[in-house]
């Protein structure tokens, strides 16, 4: 599946990439690896249990002869008879030890006399009959901390070891800070009545409240509720209009603003900042959506099934027999470009203006930052890159990218050979697939990996580097300044970062997150001959 992205990409497990630079990059000759006496013999340690605080501070469970017990910067806590862990997912294993925001403060659950308590600072709360693994939730501030706990049956919400009211459900994970940590909720039930719960104080009851929806800075909240077989919509604790059904997508603008929700009375409507728009068909569920600045809004509506149409601030547009329910809206919100279909054949529509017709178009299509318009077309057996009206054939595309800072990255396949191309100009050829491509937050360097003669490589700013076996944990630093990774050769890891690298260990067991690489240095885990690590890298 190509993808066509124009944000920051995610660390990826076992994940194979490189970098080719579109831009000037601040160089870096070296990191500076500084090894610390080793932690613990192996055997002590509890597999999967490190954890790295925002003030690099390191903590993991360790076995001793009387239990278990939290080991932080070395110093051995308390011993327990166990302490609780996560179970092994295909998301992985969620961390027995929780960090406050800070990096100053820690959190686990521990058994205390045949019950759980969790263990804040060293201190033992109140023992429940269960707690979560990870059940702590720090506000922003690292001030307070909160969980849900579970005792005679009841799960009652624990905020700074002060208990909430026992309640037959709660419906989160866990009590979630808002307005800034000022306040913090939760929805609840008893019996066959329902509850948002804030400071402690309940809603007025409902038979039903849906999951909580935030706006991006969580300084505003909505949710739906039904009472007397009528559904609304509360939003910052105000009820809205009463419908007969409301769709289960709440809608706010990035900017928390403007806010957008589907209901279905006598008509269907989409309700914009409480204002109902009705539709003159039936509009398609999920398929509606704000601009950017929240000004502007669409949704599908449907008035017979060969009839299907996008509707943008309440003007319909044109009919077609299929049209995709996800829309691009350009920057300011005025122009929408969707995927239409007409006779089994598919293409862009932008404002009015319908594009080229394929046999598929593999992508949505996506306005860059400069306002290009882009997307992945299918005919025969051609992939094509659009944009905006131009279409350029190639035997493969592995990748697609126009970044932040407008540079055009393609990793495309022409015969037998795959390369990157960068604003028209090719790089390396290769035989086999390259990629995945990943764009640091600047939107000025890619990152990509390479297979030759059977090796992996890394290549940066379009030189070819070292090759080894495998690579994995790639990442940039938020700040686009650095690249990181861990290369495996003849059995060993190896973290290579901008043009300097560690030496040689058995396993690296963490691996920063971008935000911890903007600083000097940045701390790992590492493990060598039955023992592991700390190990601080320094940018030079």
């Amino acid at each position: 599946m190509v993808r066509i992205r124009v944000t920051r990409p995610t660390i990826a497990m076992a994940l194979t990439a490189a970098l080719l630079c579109v831009g000037a990059r601040q160089a870096f000759s070296q990191i500076v690896i500084h090894e610390a006496p080793p932690i613990i013999r192996l055997l002590n340690i509890v597999s999967h249990t490190f954890s790295i605080s925002s003030s690099n501070d390191i903590a993991y469970i360790v076995k001793t002869a009387a239990g278990e017990a939290v080991v932080r910067n070395g110093a051995i806590g308390k011993v327990y008879s166990a302490i609780r862990q996560g179970t092994l997912t295909e998301a992985g294993r969620r961390s027995p030890i929780t960090f406050s925001p800070n990096g100053k403060r820690i959190t686990y659950v521990a058994k205390v006399r045949k019950k759980w308590a969790l263990v804040v600072d060293g201190v033992e709360g109140t023992p429940f009959d269960d707690i979560p693994v990870g059940a702590a939730f720090f506000s922003p501030d690292s001030r307070h901390v909160s969980y849900i706990a579970t005792r005679d049956r009841k799960e009652i919400a624990v905020t700074d070891n002060e208990d909430g009211k026992p309640y037959d459900g709660i419906g989160m994970l866990h009590p979630k800070y808002i307005n800034g940590g000022a306040h913090v909720m939760y929805t609840a039930n008893t019996g066959d009545r329902y509850f948002v719960v804030i400071d402690g104080k309940e809603s007025e009851s409902a038979d039903h409240v849906g999951d909580p929806v935030f706006s991006a800075n969580d300084e505003h909240m909505a949710y739906v509720i039904k009472k007397d077989e009528l559904w609304r919509v509360v939003r910052d604790g105000i009820e809205g209009q009463p419908y007969r059904s409301i769709g289960n997508n709440l809608v706010f603008s990035k900017d928390g603003k403007h806010f957008l929700y589907n209901a279905r009375d006598s008509l269907d409507y989409v309700v914009v900042d409480d204002k109902p728009v009705a539709s003159k068909g039936s509009i398609q569920e999920n398929s509606y959506a704000l601009s950017a600045d929240g000004l502007h809004f669409a949704f599908v509506a449907r008035t017979s099934p060969n009839n299907v149409f996008w509707v943008l601030d309440g003007a319909s547009q044109k009919g077609y027999d299929w049209v995709s329910g996800t829309p691009a809206f350009n920057a300011d919100g005025s122009q929408l470009a969707y995927v239409a279909e007409i006779n089994r054949e598919r293409f862009v529509v932008i404002g009015k203006r319908e594009g080229e017709h394929f046999d598929d178009i593999a992508e949505f299509p996506h306005f860059a930052v400069d306002g290009r318009i882009s997307y992945i077309a299918k005919r025969k057996d051609k992939q094509f890159v659009v944009i905006d009206t131009v279409a350029t054939p190639y035997d493969g595309i592995a990748d697609f990218v126009i970044t932040n800072a407008g540079h055009l990255i393609l990793m495309v396949r022409q015969g037998t050979e795959w390369r990157a191309i960068v604003d028209g100009i090719k790089g390396a050829p290769f035989q086999n697939p390259i990629g995945p491509l990943y764009v640091s937050d600047d939107g000025r360097h890619t990152a990509y990996a390479a297979t030759v003669n059977d090796k992996r490589l890394m290549v940066i700013d379009g030189v070819q580097q070292k090759q080894f076996d495998d690579i994995v944990f790639f990442s940039f630093s938020s700040n686009g300044k650095h690249s990181l990774y861990t290369g495996q050769l003849n059995g060993k890891s190896i973290l290579v970062g901008d043009q300097g690298s560690s030496p040689a260990y058995d396993e690296i067991l963490t691996f920063p997150s971008p935000d911890r690489l903007d600083a000097p240095s940045f701390t790992f885990v590492a493990r060598r001959g039955g023992a592991d690590i700390r190990v601080t890298a320094v940018w030079k």
